[in-house]
This record gives C-alpha cells, sequence and structure tokens, in this order.
C-alpha cells in the first residue's frame, strides 16, 4: 500500500529554511513509491509553484493563508487548517521543515531544528548582542522550548553538535535525533541554471557577494566600517546583497558601491554566484549555513569570520577574519583581491570540502527515512 507524507512548509517567513523546503520537494518529486502532499505557507508560496509540479502523480499543493505570527488568533485558526488538511489526506508521517510549528500532528512527526539563538548562548554573538538579557527573549525561549518538546517525537540537524545540544534542550533521547548536513541544492547542479535578470553588469572591480536575509546575527552592522576603510585605502570593490529595502536603507544608504537584489528565488543563485568573485559571509552565529557550500560549489573564494561554527564548516577552504576587527577584514578583503594564488588554492580546498556534506537527495532520503521508520 502507498504510503502518505506531508511537507510542512506553512510556518517558514524568510532565509535559508525556504531554500531547504524547495530543495525537499524537488527531492520528493523523485520518490515515485510514495504520495507527497506539500502545505505552503505565504513565503513557500513564493518560491514553490504547483506549476513546477503539473504531471507528477506523486506531489500534491496545498496551501494556508494564515501565518500563526500575524496574531494569537491566527495561531488557532492556523493549527485548525493543518489538523484539517491532516484529517482529510490521513498521512503516515509529517516532515516539517523547520520548527517549532505552532502544531502537534497526529501520526509520527519529524521536525527540523537550526535555531542558534535558542543553543548558543555560550558563543560570541551572545557578547555581542544584548537582547537576549531581555525578557521578551527569555519568554520567547521558553515558549519555543515548550513548543518544540511537545510537537514532535523526532528531529532533524544539520550538525552533530546542534544533535547533542537540541536533545539537551527538549529532553529528548539523541537516538530520536537525526542528522542531515545542509548542501547547496540541486538547483546549483543542474547543467542549466537560471539568468537572474536584476543583477547590473559587473564593473571592472571586484565584486563580494553576501546572500542572505537581515538577521541580527548575520552580521550585517560589520559592514558598513569595512566599505568606508576600504575606501578610505583606495580599494574599490562592489557589494551584492540580497536584503528587505528598509534594512538596506538603514545600514547601506550612503554607499554607492552596495547592490542590493531583495529577496531572491533560490532558482537564480547558482547564476549570482558566477557573477561575483569573493563570497564574503560575516556571519556571527549558525548552526549551518548553505552558503559556504553553495560558494564552493561555484568554485567562489570565502571570506568569513573566525568562530567556531566556521571553521567546523568550512576548514581550510575559506579565509577568515576577526569579526571584533574592521581592519582585520578590510586586509584579509585585500589579501583575497591581490592573491590569485590564495584564491585558486581556497576554491581547490572548497571542492574538496564538498565531499564530507550530504547531497541534497541523501539529506532528504535521511528525513524521509527516519519519519517512516
Amino acid at each position: 500500500m502507498r504510503k502518505t507524507i506531508i511537507i510542512n512548509t506553512s510556518n517558514l517567513r524568510k532565509g535559508g529554511a525556504l531554500q531547504v523546503a524547495a530543495s525537499f520537494v524537488r527531492e520528493a518529486a523523485n520518490v515515485k513509491s510514495i504520495d507527497f502532499y506539500v502545505v505552503l505557507g505565504r513565503a513557500s508560496a513564493n518560491i514553490i509553484s504547483a506549476d513546477d509540479y503539473k504531471g507528477l502523480d506523486n506531489i500534491n499543493i496545498l496551501s494556508v493563508g494564515i501565518h500563526p505570527a500575524d496574531t494569537l488568533l491566527a495561531i488557532f485558526k492556523f493549527r485548525s487548517a493543518l489538523s484539517n488538511i491532516e484529517k482529510q489526506i490521513k498521512p503516515d508521517g509529517v516532515i516539517t521543515i523547520f520548527g517549532p510549528c505552532y502544531w502537534k500532528p497526529k501520526v509520527p512527526h519529524i521536525m527540523g531544528f537550526a535555531n542558534g539563538y535558542l543553543l548558543y548562548e555560550d558563543t560570541y554573538f551572545f557578547t555581542v548582542w544584548q537582547e537576549w538579557r531581555m525578557w521578551k527573549y527569555k519568554l520567547k525561549k521558553k515558549i519555543h522550548q515548550y513548543l518544540l518538546k511537545r510537537e514532535a517525537s523526532l528531529y532533524w540537524t544539520e550538525t552533530e553538535d546542534c544533535k547533542i545540544r537540541l536533545a539537551k534542550f527538549v529532553n529528548k533521547p539523541l537516538q530520536h535525533i537525526t542528522v542531515a548536513t545542509n548542501n547547496c541544492s540541486n538547483f546549483f547542479r543542474d547543467t542549466y541554471y537560471e539568468v537572474f535578470p536584476g543583477l547590473p553588469p559587473a564593473k571592472k572591480v571586484p565584486r563580494l557577494l553576501y546572500i542572505s536575509s537581515y538577521y541580527p546575527h548575520k552580521g550585517f552592522e560589520l559592514i558598513p566600517a569595512v566599505l568606508k576603510r576600504l575606501k578610505e585605502k583606495a580599494l574599490d570593490i562592489e557589494l551584492v546583497i540580497t536584503i528587505e529595502t528598509d534594512d538596506y536603507e538603514r545600514l547601506f544608504s550612503d554607499f554607492d558601491n552596495v547592490i542590493n537584489l531583495g529577496a531572491i528565488d533560490p532558482k537564480y543563485c547558482p547564476d549570482i554566484y558566477r557573477k561575483s568573485d569573493i563570497v564574503f559571509v560575516p556571519t556571527l552565529l549558525e548552526t549551518f549555513t548553505a552558503v559556504y557550500p553553495e560558494a564552493m560549489y561555484t568554485q567562489r573564494p570565502i571570506l568569513t569570520t573566525n568562530l567556531p561554527f566556521a571553521q567546523d564548516i568550512c576548514g581550510d577552504a575559506a579565509l577568515y577574519f576577526n569579526p571584533e576587527s574592521t581592519e582585520d577584514a578590510v586586509n584579509k578583503v585585500q589579501q583575497l583581491v591581490s592573491n590569485g594564488s590564495l584564491r585558486d588554492q581556497l576554491i581547490a580546498n572548497g571542492l574538496e570540502r564538498l565531499k564530507m556534506f550530504d547531497l541534497p537527495e541523501e539529506r532528504f532520503s535521511k528525513v524521509l527515512n527516519a519519519v517512516m521508520e
């Protein structure tokens, strides 16, 4: 008898989680022996199109127009909508891309987890981000802890360290948590990739790229000082970013060498990487970020923060700078721009490093198998 699985993306809002959702649905389409019902929310509906899966008998696209963060009442409407879908479909299991999802299905439920704010208060970011001391953060942490523990019996994380920390946080056995490492999606491996229409032709200066939504931990506040110092040292560069207009205006309105593309569809990412020279990642906190393997796959050298999570993921495939030192960041940009041998060595190391990460189909298979056992 054919199995039926719900892939729940309805609680997602922005960032890399949406890329993971798009990748999961793409991989599910290749598992012809299982019927998948993909539940979209407002954000995921912008990057996952029912038209892309027309004619595939095993992929069914549904949508929920309510988000649990809208209002307190919306939480109950959201839960009701998902429970009604579960009642109609009668699935054998549910995969939620990342939680908490504000809903507890009645069938086996595996939920992804990648929220470093909840697990990594002993790291550098929490020495510079003071909001963690506020009651709102502490209350939100307690609520998320409760929801994560209540809503699922199975989980998946992207690193072994996150698995160990999550098990302690939700008081669940380690064997209930699967590690499935992140990677660039198969959009990057396609022979043909979509050309992004909104990226101006490169000037005759090095182009740095940082593909990320804005969050406090992403290190965007470090960038203006670096740009100013580069200008003082007469090193012309161009920076491409992908944040909301309000954040761009707040941080970069004084700079004429910053191009903001806004939120982009993941299918355009391969083209944008290939039209850049250096991937600049000033992030201060991650469980994992696909930006690293994406840069490695497209053979772009990485400049990132000298922090344990970055070193664990990148190893010798990145050049590192001290996040507390603007001058160090500037010097490392100069070093990468001027040293072709260094760029080539980082690229070669990155191609080797990629072999450590699960392919998208392997990651999806691990999560699917865990919920179906």
